[in-house]
């Protein structure tokens, strides 16, 4: 992927931290990219949610993000879901051992969802209960499934 200055997709991003009056430990990204081989215009938005009650959410979300624009900035785009998958692996990794290396950030985690739009295509993935949903003539309708335990 080639770093590109100006999305391709109108795009805006807002958090909030909820009612509950929690720190708010979202964060997000979105990034502008054209793919290498073909010069088709992509969108990366991804956006992670520290899991409510443990420690270092908002550094677990901060780490996710981070992991995964590096290395879908990195992929091809060729075979999308296959590298989503493997850097959505490779952030949950990243948290781990970041919780291993301090106690005050053992048990951190996040929630993620990611939506990345190689052209006119869009693809989907999340883990946790972040959710992504699709506007489309007026309608608005779910793409995920939340994988809430409790």
């Amino acid at each position: 992927m080639i770093s590109s200055e100006v999305p391709h997709l109108q795009v805006a991003a807002l958090t909030h931290p909820g009612e509950t009056g929690k720190n708010n430990e979202d964060r997000y990204a979105v990034a502008p990219l054209k793919q290498e081989s073909s010069g088709k215009p992509v969108l990366l938005a991804i956006v992670s949610d520290g899991i409510g009650g443990h420690q270092a959410g908002e550094v677990a979300a901060q780490l996710t993000v981070d992991t995964i624009v590096k290395h879908l900035s990195l992929a091809s785009g060729r075979n999308p879901l296959p590298q989503m998958r493997s850097a959505i692996v490779e952030a949950g990794r990243a948290v781990a051992r970041a919780s291993r290396e301090a106690p005050e950030r053992q048990g951190m985690g996040s929630t993620v969802a990611v939506a990345w739009i190689i052209g006119e295509r869009l693809y989907t993935a999340s883990v946790g209960d972040s959710r992504i949903y699709l506007l489309r003539q007026g309608v608005l309708g779910r793409l995920t499934t939340d994988h809430t335990w409790i």
